[in-house]
């Protein structure tokens, strides 16, 4: 979207990738420790990813994954970074082009929040059925939560000046 008075026609890409990686880290740094937090208060660090990880890339039922690996969090770590990189260029495109990101905080939170989850479930669905279920769907809400408001805070800030 041209800024008033500018020649530019399109958002610098410099500017999307700027905000892809620094949206994407602060978002997926937030759900990371919100789930490393969980996993340690009931007593298994690193269950979340190590279960994620086993069911993407062994197949396993979600339900028999019992003990954390650490090659399956690795594996995981490395879907996790390319899924948020991805939803991170994703929303800086879109609060570019659209502008939402210059109106209140909460539209850009649930905006990313809605990706976000939608991608998710989504990934249940194709992916790694019954993960969901397993994790459970109100600590699956609250951490895409609270990575949406991570990242909508990001790319608030980041737009403040546009």
């Amino acid at each position: 979207m041209a800024m008033e008075g500018s020649t530019e026609t399109a958002p610098a890409t410099g500017d999307l990738l700027y905000e892809a990686f620094y949206g994407a880290a602060l978002g997926g740094a937030a759900i990371a420790i919100f789930f490393l937090a969980a996993d340690t208060i009931a007593g298994r660090p690193l269950y979340t990813p190590s279960l994620l990880g086993e069911v993407l890339f062994t197949g396993a039922d979600p339900t028999a994954v019992e003990v954390v690996r650490l090659e399956m969090v690795a594996y995981f770590s490395g879907v996790h970074l390319v899924a948020f990189l991805l939803l991170g260029l994703c929303t800086s495109w879109l609060c570019r082009v659209t502008g939402i990101s210059k109106r209140d905080l909460p539209v850009v939170t649930g905006v990313v929040f809605l990706m976000l989850t939608g991608a998710f479930f989504g990934g249940d669905l194709l992916l790694f059925p019954g993960v969901a279920v397993t994790i459970g769907i109100p600590e699956l809400l609250l951490g895409n939560f609270l990575a949406a408001a991570v990242m909508g805070v990001f790319l608030r800030k980041a737009h403040a000046d546009d």
